[in-house]
This record gives structure tokens, C-alpha cells and sequence, in this order.
């Protein structure tokens, strides 16, 4: 993102030898009018399609935080070329609002998709479902076991801090066949779970936290929320970015408290020296007087 003109060479030798579409995708800058300036140039050197990461080259893994979809936006109303939107899709209804809220014209999901493969089918499944179908695929399609474990891991998220015996398993599968028995014990004990639990799971009827996020059962796939434990609210688990949104918020009003406080202290030396002013001008009087 810094240098601009090797970004610009790169997509214009591709647009002109290519006999396919050139497509990019960015991140946008602190600036809006940067953001938008860097597309205009992106759009300029021939990508024909503009997909746009709402968020700043530093927000990951744990710095991700929210995207910024009023900067999506801004690049979808400054460029002539189709935009899609990335970021802040957890939900299978954040993808309308997405559109809805930036004007592109489509939505793209990275990590959501690999916790959950289904987002973009508006269904609620469980997790052994579409990990079974991952290793069909898997079976026909040669697939590094480092792969297949770490897209299992996700799949099986919130599951395997309670059946750690079968997280064990996985670490040590190397082959589809050792997966898909890890799956399949998984499975089970994941179906029964499911049939005992009271009152049965409604994917009609979900809860949500106080943070408005929805409370699936650990079977289910679901989106990968970041959290840290926070003393100082006494909380047990916030979302980073509620984490920083709220350390940003109580920096302000620490700022804004001291500012008070100077400006406080500023009053009382005005006073004191008007009343200063004040003795000086009645000892002034009275000697006149005498």
C-alpha cells in the first residue's frame, strides 16, 4: 500500500496480457479521502472488479476490530467499477445489511466462512454435518492433513475445549481415514447432546448476549468471536472491539475530566487574582478617603 505505482504496474500489465477480468482487493487507510483516492488509482491501472476490506493494514488476528463499511461506501459511490464489500459478516443477515449500508454489489467472507461454511446459505447447521462433507471432498481432492486439521479445528471450535480427548485425536490424524473417525466419535456424542438438551436447541429462536451476539450451542457452526477477559468491568469475557471501543471511550473521558480540572484550576487563579485586585482597589479607596 505504499508504493502506489508498482500496485498501478502490476494490475495494468496483468489487465493488458490477460484475456480474463483483473480483479483486486484492498484495505482502506485512517484517511476516507485516501481510500478513495487509492481505489481511483486501482480502478485506473484496469481492475474490473474492486473488492474492499473495511479495515486497516494493522487490524489482525487480535487488533482486528470493526470494519468500516461508511469507507466501503465512499469507494462505491467515488469508482464506476462493481464493489464488493469484506468485513463485519458473521451472520447469514449481515450480508444484506452490508449492501443495504455500502451500495455494493456483492459481499465477500474469509474467516467466517472457514468457522462457518454455510453463511452463505442462510442455514444453521451442525458442525459434524459440514465436516463430513469437507472430508468427501477431502477423499476426492488430494489435501495436506495440516490443512484438514486446521480447517476441522474450526469447524469444532467451541466443541473441542469440552471433548479434549477427541481434540488429542485430531492433533495426531494424519490421514482422511484417521480424521473421519475422530469425526464420526464426534459426531455421536455431539447427536446425543443435542437430543438431551433441554429446552431442545430453535434455530427460530435464538438468544443473544449483551453484546447482541447469538448464543448457538457449541454443535452448531458459528462464527469466530475474539474475546479477553476484562477485570476492570468485571467481566468475564467482551469482545475485543467492545474491549476497545470502551478503553477509547474512557480515554476521552479521562482527557475530558483533566481538561475540567485544568480549566478549574484556571477559575480559581482568575479569582484569586480578582480578589486580589479587589483589596488592593478598597486600600486604594480608603487612603483616599483619609
Amino acid at each position: 500500500m505504499e508504493d502506489w505505482n508498482l500496485v498501478s504496474q502490476l494490475i495494468r500489465k496483468l489487465h493488458e496480457n490477460l484475456d480474463i477480468p483483473v480483479t483486486a482487493k484492498i484495505r482502506v487507510y485512517p484517511d476516507v479521502e485516501k481510500t478513495v483516492e487509492y481505489a481511483k488509482m486501482v480502478e485506473a491501472a484496469g481492475a474490473q472488479i474492486i473488492t474492499v476490506h473495511g479495515r486497516l493494514r494493522e487490524q489482525k488476528g487480535h487488533k482486528t476490530g470493526l470494519a468500516d463499511w461508511a469507507k466501503i461506501k465512499a469507494v462505491k459511490d467515488a469508482v464506476k467499477v462493481p464493489v464488493f464489500a469484506n468485513g463485519n459478516i458473521l451472520y447469514y443477515e449481515d450480508i444484506q445489511r452490508c449492501i443495504d449500508a455500502t451500495g455494493v454489489e456483492g459481499v465477500m467472507s474469509a474467516e467466517t466462512n472457514l468457522y462457518n461454511p454455510a453463511l452463505f446459505s442462510g442455514k444453521i447447521l451442525p458442525s459434524w454435518q459440514l465436516a463430513e462433507e469437507y472430508l468427501e471432498i477431502c477423499g476426492k481432492v488430494s489435501t495436506k492433513s495440516s490443512y484438514i486439521r486446521a480447517h476441522l479445528f474450526k469447524l469444532f471450535r467451541y466443541t473441542l475445549p469440552i471433548h479434549t480427548d477427541l481434540r488429542q485425536q485430531l492433533v495426531v490424524a494424519h490421514s482422511v481415514e484417521e480424521f473421519s473417525v475422530v469425526v464420526a466419535e464426534l459426531k455421536t456424542r455431539l447427536v446425543e447432546e443435542a437430543t438431551k438438551a433441554t429446552p431442545p436447541f430453535d434455530a427460530d429462536n435464538v438468544e443473544t448476549d449483551e453484546f447482541g451476539y447469538r448464543k448457538y450451542p457449541h454443535w452448531i457452526c458459528q462464527p469466530a468471536l475474539r474475546f479477553e477477559h476484562d477485570k476492570q468491568h468485571s467481566k468475564s469475557k467482551r469482545l475485543l472491539n467492545e474491549c476497545q471501543t470502551s478503553e477509547q471511550t474512557e480515554q476521552t473521558s479521562e482527557q475530558t475530566e483533566q481538561t475540567s480540572e485544568q480549566v478549574e484550576q484556571t477559575s480559581k487563579v482568575v479569582t484569586s487574582s480578582n480578589e486580589t485586585t479587589e483589596d488592593c482597589d478598597t486600600k486604594r479607596q480608603k487612603v483616599a478617603t483619609a
